[in-house]
């Protein structure tokens, strides 16, 4: 098979809601 990079994100701080963070940082990597 072939391997793939990947890229591993991290938040600097904890966050209370994470399903808006998630899909704030989707969105941002969508427009890299």
């Amino acid at each position: 098979g072939r391997g793939y990079e990947v890229k591993v994100y991290f938040l600097q701080e904890p966050t209370s809601n994470y399903l808006h963070e998630a899909v704030s940082t989707v969105l941002s990597i969508d427009e890299k």
